[in-house]
Formats: C-alpha cells, sequence, structure tokens
C-alpha cells in the first residue's frame, strides 16, 4: 500500500535535489540579468543558456523545480493517505485528519501543476489593489486559508507524538513561511524596483527553496510516521486512538 522506501533516504534525496535545483537556478537566473546576457535569448534554435533557463528557472512555471515540487507533494498526499487507511483499519478518531491532509497536499500539488492561483489573481485584483504587499492578490485568499487550517489541526498536533507534530509545524513554517511570507516580500520589492534585479531573484530563489524544503520535510515526517505505524502493526502495538505508543503505554519513536 506504501512505497517500501526508508524515509531518512527520502530526506536526503530531496535534499541534495532541492539543493541542485536551487543552486542551478540562483546561477541561471543571476547571470540572465547581465545585459550581455540578451544576445543568449530569442535564438532559433535556442541557446544551450536559454534552454538552461527555462528548464531551470524555480521561479517559472512547467520546469524541473516545478515539476519536483509536485513530486514532493503528491507523495505526500500518498503517504497521508496510507496513514488514513492504516488507522481506519483499527477504528482510529484520528483518521479524518489524515485524510483531510492528504488532500490539502493533492490539491498544492495540482496548484503547482497546473497554476491555479496564478488563474486567481487577475480576477482577485478587480477587488484588490495589486500593489506592495499585495503585489500577488491571491495571498488575500491564503492567509485566512492558512489560519483556519492552523484553527482546525491544532487538535490534531496536540494528540501526536511529540516529535511528528514538531516536525510537521517546521515542515508548515517553512513552506507557509516561502509561499506566502516571502511571496510578500517579494511583491513588495518588484512593486519598488518595477523590474526583477538582484533583489527580487535572491527573494524569490529563498521562496522556492523554503516551498521545496519545507515539502521535503514533510514528505519525510509523514512517511517516518507511517512507517512506525506498519512497524508497531507487525507487533500488534497500535491502539485505536492511532498514537505510536505501545499497549504497555511505552512511547515509539517512529523509524528513521
Amino acid at each position: 500500500m506504501l512505497p517500501a522506501v526508508r524515509p531518512a533516504t527520502l530526506l536526503v534525496t530531496a535534499a541534495v535535489v532541492t539543493l541542485i535545483l536551487t543552486a542551478l537556478s540562483v546561477w541561471v537566473r543571476v547571470t540572465a540579468l547581465d545585459p550581455v546576457s540578451d544576445a543568449l535569448f530569442g535564438q532559433h534554435p535556442p541557446t544551450g543558456f536559454a534552454v538552461a533557463y527555462r528548464l531551470f528557472d524555480a521561479d517559472g512555471e512547467g520546469n524541473v523545480p516545478a515539476w519536483f515540487s509536485v513530486l514532493l507533494l503528491a507523495m505526500t498526499a500518498l503517504f497521508s493517505l496510507g496513514v488514513s487507511s492504516l488507522l481506519r483499519d483499527r477504528g482510529a478518531p484520528l483518521r479524518r485528519y489524515w485524510t483531510g491532509l492528504a488532500a490539502v497536499f493533492l490539491y498544492l500539488s495540482v496548484d503547482e501543476l497546473a497554476m491555479v492561483h496564478e488563474e486567481l489573481m487577475p480576477r482577485l485584483e478587480q477587488v484588490v489593489e495589486a500593489e506592495g504587499a499585495l503585489t500577488f492578490s491571491w495571498v488575500v485568499v491564503a492567509a485566512p486559508l492558512v489560519a483556519v487550517f492552523v484553527l482546525v489541526y491544532a487538535r490534531f498536533l496536540w494528540r501526536l507524538p511529540r516529535d511528528t507534530a514538531a516536525l510537521l509545524v517546521l515542515a508548515g513554517a517553512l513552506y507557509v513561511g516561502g509561499a506566502l511570507g516571502l511571496e510578500v516580500v517579494g511583491g513588495m520589492v518588484l512593486d519598488e524596483v518595477k523590474v526583477v534585479n538582484l533583489a527580487y531573484v535572491l527573494v524569490t530563489s529563498a521562496e522556492e527553496f523554503l516551498e521545496m524544503a519545507g515539502a521535503a520535510l514533510a514528505l519525510y515526517t509523514v512517511a517516518r510516521y507511517a512507517r512506525s505505524l506498519m512497524q508497531d502493526a507487525d507487533g500488534g502495538l497500535i491502539p485505536a486512538n492511532g498514537s505510536v505508543t505501545s499497549i504497555s503505554g511505552e512511547t515509539k519513536p517512529p523509524a528513521a
């Protein structure tokens, strides 16, 4: 039901790929700021640098960094659904939270692939003045949704093992800090200078890095929790509430 991959292997692989993609993105984007590089674009067939820019610009869409983010989020949705299935078999009440979490990660994956929130911006700009912190107007919708999610899932986090809850909170802080927090900062920079400059490149590069890092950590955490549930199931140690605690009351740390 769930991929038999060690969570630590997933984390290390995702971290290495994230660092490589971020480095490539910064390189092509900073190089493209040089006026001399203008000659490298618009040629047919495209130059090698133009191809590299298209493939690795993390602030762009439909390229390698975007595909990698889609993959991380989709895999996290899959593992979350797997956890929900494991808990459902035991009548554990937290299973609905895990199903909801799977739906959230699936939506984020689809949004990354289909650019849903970008499609909303032209409509939002009819009611919100797109300038300053609201240059990217979709944040007006996203911020309240994040607040509602935190309120709804506070009880869920409280009932999880402390280390799992802490890792999920950290993953969420990284992802939202990049996707929402630095999106606001990037909008302010762009609104002030009106052109893409080094400051904007660095802010948006940090934004995409945090998104990928948060998604990678979320994948590791959920996969780690799923692995611990499966190991405990083999030993008959899963209680009805779905926490990773043995029948004797001994807390069992999730597998690395």
